[in-house]
């Protein structure tokens, strides 16, 4: 029987050319690799664009390398951050305005509807006493206000009034009154309960309350913003003056803030802080910005425990409010003039008592 014939194997006349061109390719790529990395300590950046530059030589021995890093290391030291708060009884005056004396008459919330101010102009018409002004309750410790507003957090935390009185506050300016709106700032229940993450919180990291109303917290921006979106909405509806109240933190409790700081500031740093951001965007919005202070840190020159400074607050305000009785009246108002600059600046509210002369309000 006949040998098979020898088994077919294909030619491989080119397959070790292809096996040396591979490996060239691959010792060239790496050395490219190596080149673009080691030169690029030699490429310079010009408009024109780039270009190598070997004429200053970037190598250089181990010695020397050595040598410059212990030269640029930093010393080690023992050295301490300390933050500080703001100074702020150094600042200057921020008040430029000069206003008028004020008579006012207090306006509560129950009586702040479209049709009781259609009554207003002829109630002081017929007064003994000469008011030229109105302060109207617009937001109270409870967090809700008394008229529709239109500004977004009002309608989502479900705070808003029902009473459109802008049509009534346009016929009281065309009497030549000047309209305050009263604005509680920190004192805020109804929004500090359902936005709690902008609250002011207690040792156990609820929401700080005592019994006066749930507070806010003055270092929160979603706070300072919401305040100011309401006093620039006053604007719009024709006030001349927001006057705050509850400018101060909750007494003898101790309080957390709503966000991680590097350090705690005391309170009075914390009211005052937030009382100058307020101060510089009602400049922008062009509008009269006041507070009231407190009796007892008037007569105490500074209450820690409210951290209402009393001169900082006639460098800061327009006019300060100073609620008062007959009791300290004389005290509180000497003390008070000494701080003031200009009379007409100081406003000195006393419980059904109409003042002979200067700046004041009737409740």
């Amino acid at each position: 029987m006949a040998r098979p014939r020898a088994i077919y194997r294909g030619k491989r006349k080119y397959g070790w050319i292809i096996t040396v061109v591979l490996f060239l390719l691959l010792i060239a790529f790496m050395v490219g690799m190596w080149v673009f990395y080691d030169m690029q300590k030699y490429i310079r950046y010009e408009k024109d664009g780039l270009y190598l530059d070997f004429t200053e030589s970037e190598l250089q021995s181990d010695d020397d390398s050595e040598d410059e890093q212990s030269v640029l290391a930093p010393p080690v030291t023992d050295a301490q951050i300390v933050v500080a708060m703001p100074d702020y009884s150094q600042m200057e005056n921020m008040v430029t305005s000069r206003l008028n004396d004020i008579q006012a008459l207090y306006v509560s919330r129950e009586k702040m509807t479209a049709q009781n101010l259609a009554y207003y102009p002829s109630i002081l018409a017929e007064s003994q006493y000469k008011y030229n002004s109105l302060v109207l309750n617009i937001k109270s410790e409870d967090g809700t206000l008394r008229y529709y507003s239109s500004v977004p957090m009002v309608g989502s935390y479900g705070v808003n009034g029902t009473e459109n009185v802008k049509e009534a506050l346009g016929k009281l300016k065309e009497q030549g009154l000047w309209l305050v709106a009263e604005v509680s700032c920190l004192g805020d229940s109804a929004m500090a309960m359902r936005n709690s993450p902008i609250s002011l919180k207690n040792a156990n990291g609820g929401v700080l309350t005592d019994e006066t109303c749930s507070w806010l917290d003055p270092y929160n921006s979603t706070t300072r913003e919401y305040i100011v979106e309401i006093m620039r909405e006053l604007k719009e509806m024709g006030f001349d003056e927001v006057l705050l109240t509850n400018v101060c933190l909750p007494s003898n409790m101790a309080v957390a803030y709503s966000q991680p700081m590097s350090a705690t500031p005391d309170t009075v740093s914390a009211v005052s802080s937030m009382c100058r951001y307020l101060r510089l965007q009602a400049d922008e919005i062009g509008i009269y910005l006041s507070a009231e202070l407190d009796g007892t840190a008037l007569r105490e020159g500074k209450s820690k425990d409210k951290g209402q400074d009393p001169e900082f607050f006639f460098k800061v305000f327009d006019r300060v409010y100073v609620r008062t009785n007959m009791d300290y009246y004389v005290t509180d108002v000497s003390v008070a003039k000494e701080l003031c600059d200009v009379s007409s600046r100081l406003v000195v509210a006393v419980e059904g008592f109409n003042l002979p002369s200067g700046s004041y309000f009737v409740r």
